[in-house]
């Protein structure tokens, strides 16, 4: 309404979420056709329920969408096979594509975007999978997607995805078929030799990640809510892509991590943990869970040329709702004494220089660098928060532990 008052304000909108349910009325789907139809500084489109509506409620909406030439990021849920067919009109070069919850059996969804193959650089599959199909003669190459996501895609092989998208950069998987005859089919499709040449980052389940089974070097390996007992399916996936930077993110538990790192000793400078840790309504976390959770710490850099090292504890308050549980303060760590720990983790890993904790993505934090006289003394300088944030912008470093 208030953008429909004055249509010249339309001009200068540049992100756009739109929810389609059962009260969706005629009358607000020809406000839509209107609004696309002026939105010429549009960059960002959002849309719940990307079905039959459209043509049922306005054939126009749909035209007005595919005439855009603005768009650049696209995120569609709940997509039917109508709305699917729709990817391929967009006259938009589209850059980041969503598609997420599709409730339908649908085998692959590339085809639909194949017109989008000479902008698309990010898509993200969600519920719909890239499995079981013969590659045509004229394979599907999408060459400027440098970020994949694939989520609950059960089947997919290393095959079909290094044939749809050569240059990637970037493979955040969640939720491939648990461990099993996928990884061994995999192993025996891999990548072949100039594919994939500036490798980046490999992120997601370890189930999953176990499973897709790249066999490639990547520089930064993000692991996600490990449980206990996949420590050994840990080590192999750490073996498996030789990173500097490994990021453990919602560790359930640090015990025998070390037994997993040093594997790889010669490669991993970059350390980054992020453990979330219960605690009781208005009391600290507990004194000897602390000290456990700290040798546990050490004993997971000692034997690893580990550089950087970033901490994030996320506190959750026992009955307590989340989000709001997952803050805290420096007295919620009151017995894990910081610096006690920093000077400790510096004598059993000498290679160590900078340490960062922060509870949560940063309402408290801490930072220090280290320095070691000729007698092999530590002494810790408190580093200011700008210059500690410089340091981890320089060495692609961050609280924020996101897929």
């Amino acid at each position: 309404m208030f953008m429909g008052r004055d249509p010249n304000r339309l001009s200068y909108l540049k992100e756009l979420s739109v929810l389609f349910n059962g009260f969706s009325t005629y009358e607000a789907s020809r406000a839509l056709t209107k609004l696309l139809r002026q939105a010429h500084s549009l960059t960002t489109l959002v849309i719940a329920n990307f079905d039959e509506r459209f043509v049922i409620w306005d054939p126009h909406m749909m035209y007005a969408l595919c005439d855009m030439t603005t768009l650049r990021t696209l995120h569609v849920y709940n997509a039917s096979r109508m709305g699917m067919r729709a990817l391929g009109a967009l006259k938009s070069p589209i850059e980041t594509l969503s598609v997420r919850s599709c409730h339908f059996e649908y085998n692959d969804v590339r085809p639909d975007i194949m017109d989008l193959a000479g902008s698309l650089q990010q898509p993200l599959v969600h519920y719909a999978a890239l499995k079981d199909f013969e590659l045509p003669p004229a394979p599907y190459i999408f060459p400027h997607v440098h970020t994949v996501h694939l989520w609950h895609c059960p089947h997919v092989g290393i095959d079909q995805v290094f044939t749809s998208f050569p240059n990637l950069k970037n493979i955040i998987c969640v939720n491939i078929d648990p461990p099993g005859v996928l990884r061994e089919e995999n192993l025996l499709r891999q990548v072949p030799s100039g594919v994939w040449p500036q490798l980046a980052e490999f992120g997601g389940i370890l189930w999953s990640l176990y499973n897709l089974a790249p066999r490639c070097r990547f520089r930064r390996l993000k692991i996600y809510d490990i449980e206990p007992g996949q420590l050994l399916l840990l080590r192999t996936v750490v073996g498996d892509h030789r990173p500097t930077h490994l990021e453990l993110v919602n560790t359930k538990r640090v015990f025998g991590m070390d037994r997993v790192v040093n594997l790889s000793p010669a490669s991993i400078t970059h350390l980054s943990i992020c453990m979330e840790l219960e605690a009781q309504p208005n009391a600290p976390l507990d004194s000897f869970e602390m000290t456990l959770i700290r040798t546990a710490l050490v004993d997971c850099i000692r034997t690893i040329p580990v550089v950087f090292l970033v901490l994030r504890f996320d506190i959750v308050r026992l009955n307590k709702p989340r989000p709001s549980s997952l803050f805290g303060t420096a007295g919620d760590l009151v017995y894990f004494d910081m610096p006690a720990f920093v000077i400790e983790a510096g004598r059993r890993c000498p290679s160590l220089h900078y340490v960062f904790v922060s509870i949560g993505e940063g309402v408290s934090r801490w930072s220090w660098k280290l320095s070691r006289s000729e007698l092999k003394q530590i002494t810790l300088e408190d580093l200011p928060r700008d210059v500690a944030q410089q340091v981890m912008t320089d060495n692609e470093l961050s609280f924020e532990f996101r897929l």
